[in-house]
């Protein structure tokens, strides 16, 4: 992700498909009262997209205040990433 401001906003462009699998379980951090049964985990799971070039071309703009630090701490996620797509892993086994 490269820093880029929109109007006040700080953010960078990441694959839609990285957005929609942190948003598919944005309803469990914070919330100890909500539970995940196996049955729900095994169909997000189902719904979880696979990390192909496609999937990875198509970006989208999110909003990130910590843009603007170093990218040299990340470069191991960034193989990980590299390795998950070349594995054709899905998104969530990536993560």
């Amino acid at each position: 992700m490269i820093a880029e401001k929109r109007g006040p906003v700080s953010g960078g462009l990441i694959p839609a498909a990285a957005k929609d699998e942190f948003t598919r379980y944005s309803d469990i951090p914070f919330h100890p009262e909500r539970k995940l049964t196996v049955e729900e985990l095994e169909r997000r799971l189902r719904e979880s997209l696979r990390l192909t070039p496609e999937a990875l071309e198509n970006t989208r703009f999110v909003p990130c205040p910590y843009v603007l630090y170093s990218p040299v701490p990340y470069l191991p996620q960034l193989a990980a990433v590299i390795l998950a797509t070349r594995l054709h892993l899905l998104d969530i086994t990536a993560f």
